[in-house]
Parts: C-alpha cells; sequence; structure tokens
C-alpha cells in the first residue's frame, strides 16, 4: 500500500496520436470509479459541457464504511504466482453470434435453462469451460476450478445514495467447478454462474454495512483465500471481468473517441469483456499463460466463437 492511489501516464506519438494510461490502487478505486472518473474528466475536457450534463461522484462512502482495521479478519494463503508468461489475445463477438448461442443454449438445455441468460454469461461460460476442458487435456483428469467473478455492489444493495459512490465498492463472487458435482454441459456452467452470483446478491441486498464486510470476509477466507479453494496448487484458477454497459468506447477529451482500449497484463489468467463501439458486439480480451493459450485457441467453441 505504498503506491500512489492514481497514476496517470500521456504519452504524445509524432503521427500526432495520443495515448492515456491510467493505473489505480484496487483497494481505493474499483472499475466503477475508474471508468467514470475518465468518462467525466472527458467531458470537462471539451469546455463548454452544461455542469448538469457531468456526472459528478459522490465521496462520502466512509460515512457509511467508517475506517476500521479489518485485515485481522482475513486468512492469508500464500500462493507463488506463476513464472510462465502471460500473452494477450483478443476478438469480437457481433450481436448476431449473441442471439444464436442464447437459443443454443436454451434449446440444448431441454427445458432446465429457464431464463433468457445475459451475453456476458453466455461468453463467460465458453471461455471458462474451454479452460476447464485445456486444463483436464493437460493434467489427464478434470481439476476443480475456482473462477473469481467481480461484482459492482451500487444498484445490488439497499443502503442509500450509494449509487453514485467513489471508492471500491465490489464484491468478488467465488464461482467453483467441483468434477463429480458440477456437469460440464454449457447450460450448467451458466446456471452456475447465475445462481452463484444470486447467492450472493440476495445475502447484501437488505444488509448493513457491518453485514456486507462480513459477507466480503467470508467469502475470501472460505473460497479465495481457503487451504481447499484459493490456496491449493491443485485448483485452477481465473478470473472473469465485466466491463460491458460502462461508457469506455464514449471517452472523448475532444480529440475524439478511442481507437484502441488495452487493458494491463497482471500476474493472474483472467478475461475481459466490454463493449466495442458500436455497444451491441461484446469485445474479449484474454490473459492467459502462454502454453495454456495454444491449447485454448484449439478448443472447438473458442474456434467457433473466434469464427462468429
Amino acid at each position: 500500500m505504498v503506491s500512489p492511489i492514481v497514476t496517470i501516464q500521456v504519452t504524445k506519438f509524432e503521427c500526432a496520436g495520443l495515448a492515456l494510461s491510467f493505473s489505480v490502487s484496487h483497494p481505493s478505486i474499483d472499475g466503477f470509479t475508474c471508468f467514470n472518473f475518465l468518462f467525466g474528466w472527458g467531458k470537462v475536457c471539451r469546455l463548454g459541457t452544461p455542469i448538469d450534463k457531468i456526472n459528478f461522484l459522490s465521496f462520502n462512502l466512509g460515512n457509511i464504511f467508517p475506517t476500521k482495521d479489518i485485515s485481522g479478519l482475513f486468512k492469508s494463503t500464500h500462493v507463488a504466482n506463476s513464472e510462465e508468461n502471460i500473452v494477450v489475445k483478443r476478438f469480437v463477438v457481433p450481436e448476431a453470434a449473441l442471439s444464436s448461442l442464447r437459443k443454443q443454449c436454451i434449446d440444448e438445455s431441454g427445458g432446465a435453462l429457464n431464463f433468457q441468460p445475459s451475453r456476458v454469461e453466455i461468453i463467460t461460460a465458453i471461455l471458462w469451460r474451454a479452460l476447464i476442458r485445456i486444463s483436464a487435456v493437460r493434467n489427464g483428469y478434470f481439476r476443480p476450478s475456482l473462477m473469481d467473478f467481480p461484482l459492482n455492489l451500487r444498484s445490488k444493495s439497499s443502503l442509500l445514495q450509494v449509487n453514485n459512490f467513489m471508492g471500491n465498492y465490489r464484491i468478488d463472487v467465488p464461482i467453483k467447478f467441483m468434477p463429480g458435482e458440477t456437469k460440464i454441459e454449457l447450460h450448467h456452467i451458466i446456471m452456475l454462474i447465475r445462481n452463484t452470483v444470486n447467492k450472493v446478491i440476495a445475502s447484501c441486498t437488505n444488509a448493513s454495512s457491518d453485514e456486507i464486510v462480513s459477507t466480503l470476509v467470508n467469502i475470501y477466507n472460505e473460497s479465495f483465500e481457503a487451504p481447499e479453494w484459493g490456496g491449493n496448487d491443485e485448483v485452477d484458477k481465473v478470473a472473469c471481468s465485466s466491463i460491458c454497459k460502462f461508457p469506455l468506447q464514449d471517452i472523448d477529451f475532444g480529440l475524439g473517441k478511442p481507437s484502441l482500449v488495452y487493458f494491463g497484463l497482471k500476474d493472474m489468467e483472467i478475461f475481459w469483456l466490454y463493449d466495442t463501439d458500436c455497444h451491441t458486439e461484446v469485445g474479449v480480451q484474454l490473459d492467459l499463460k502462454e502454453s495454456c493459450m495454444q491449447l485454448f485457441e484449439c478448443d472447438n467453441d473458442i474456434k467457433a466463437l473466434m469464427f462468429m
């Protein structure tokens, strides 16, 4: 916790292009805060924008969550970072493909899928299932898999006036695949994602601030830091962060909207989902280990998704 809360770098190119890099300290700032700040900053820079058209974030999250030291409540499990290189692939899933995939999932479920899965649920399920199957090919058997699915709590909580808070008001949903218990069919993976997220939402909807903190601590101790899950080298771990519906592609400082949006590399495997500039397609950025990426691109579902 010694790094700056926010670091911004502007790079000007001889061709007159410009790159803006934005890095934040995650315990202080989440994706909602980050992208809404950038969106509002762009509006201010264009000058002449009426003040009522600028979404100012509120800074009173501390009134609802007073400062307290909760570090002693968290278990700590050391997990060595992979020394293998993380490589990146990007592709776009068009609207027509998403509609086709949704219909296919519902038809193949034989009535078990009794809701319309969202585009994020469908793509996340396809990506995660491919990673699970790749692990089985590499190891000769299916291994447990733990997916970290960050969830913005602002619209999920009944706490007053939290919808526009600046800060880190999210919770990581632990979604667990257990061989022999979880079926590998796509609609079962989709239902697992939906049910796990809904369970966490239900625990936070009418909860007090202290109860939300307790839920957060329990999730970390029982999942991400638990020796049988997050602290277990025999469990595969991945994260999926959806930035769909954030105004990412509409950020404009008066120089035009961004021609390229890129998410920085981490020391972990992660799927990034985001809206493209037409807002009907979903962009996908994959950050995977190099050896895993080679197998990932050979998975039939992934090949079909990229082909679409």
